[in-house]
């Protein structure tokens, strides 16, 4: 039987002398975490030992822009561009890959359960720093929610240590998950990729990171998709199909309206939108507008 080498032993050592979450954080780091489930109901959609976790939380303010399709990948890379500077005014990523990799599953879910009062409210730990493995566990939390198509990220603690009294005492510290009436005394800032995106800093514990534009989710009217072998072929000719997946809404499907049945108002803003776009010139859009008046 082959030895296990010093460094594994020294740690599956310290995971069997461990508390069993702290076992259990400990052999997550050696060979992963597992693949995110969506839970079938209820806030909680993820947790993990006493302290990780990402729920559905009311919020003070109604206005959000949920429930909203955001992407895993759209959230991982605009979550990637927040830094946190720390007491050596350095900065230094706020997530690791590993985090965002394991938050941004559960938070893309949540904002399609969202409602316009609900905030994602998180609390994650990871361990930061050159150290790697043998790094204590830091822990961070905050809430985010969508608005005005940007994701707004508040955040409470940040990479704060509360292990080791923890597991001298027994108590576990409470982490503030932000609060949008008043900052807390986290310092963040946005790297240059999030800048150039359009990134904004609301406040030294708050920013906006750009999205591209996100699918509000409203009712959705599903169009029944044909499996891929029923399709027919037509003599070689392409066939138009729904694509796979695809939810169709009143209003990502606008009808054009023959002339004759568009309102008067319908009409002029149409005319409109073609001279903002400079597509027609100033004398046609007058004469234009002089000849739908005449309809009134």
């Amino acid at each position: 039987m082959q030895r296990p080498t010093p460094l594994i032993a020294l740690l599956l050592a310290a995971s069997l002398m461990a508390p069993t979450s702290h076992a259990v954080t400990l052999l997550e780091g050696l060979f992963g975490k597992t693949e995110y489930t969506p839970p079938k109901s209820g806030d909680k959609l993820y947790e993990a030992n006493e302290f990780d976790f990402v729920r559905l939380t009311a919020t003070d303010t109604i206005g959000n822009q949920h429930p909203v399709q955001v992407s895993v990948d759209q959230l991982k890379s605009a979550l990637a561009g927040i830094e946190l500077k720390n007491g050596d005014n350095k900065s230094l990523p706020l997530f690791t890959d590993d985090e965002l990799t394991v938050l941004s599953a559960p938070i893309s879910y949540g904002f399609s359960r969202a409602t316009t009062g609900q905030d994602i409210t998180f609390m994650s730990t990871e361990r930061h720093g050159a150290l790697g493995l043998l790094a204590p566990k830091l822990g961070t939390s905050g809430r985010m929610f969508i608005k005005d198509n940007r994701l707004h990220v508040i955040i409470g603690d940040a990479h704060v240590e509360y292990q080791a009294q923890y597991r001298m005492t027994g108590f576990k510290r409470t982490f503030s998950q932000g609060d949008r009436q008043a900052a807390s005394k986290v310092t963040l800032q946005l790297n240059r990729t999030a800048q150039t995106a359009g990134g904004q800093q609301i406040r030294n514990d708050w920013v906006a990171l750009s999205l591209q534009t996100p699918t509000t989710i409203a009712s959705p009217i599903t169009t029944p998709v044909a499996p891929l072998s029923s399709v027919p072929v037509n003599s070689g000719k392409p066939v138009a199909t729904t694509p796979i997946g695809v939810n169709m809404t009143p209003s990502s499907t606008p009808v054009a309206l023959p002339r004759e049945q568009r309102s008067v108002e319908d009409r002029l803003r149409a005319l409109q939108a073609l001279r903002d776009k400079n597509l027609v010139t100033d004398d046609e859009y007058r004469q234009k507008r002089v000849e739908i008046l005449k309809d009134l």
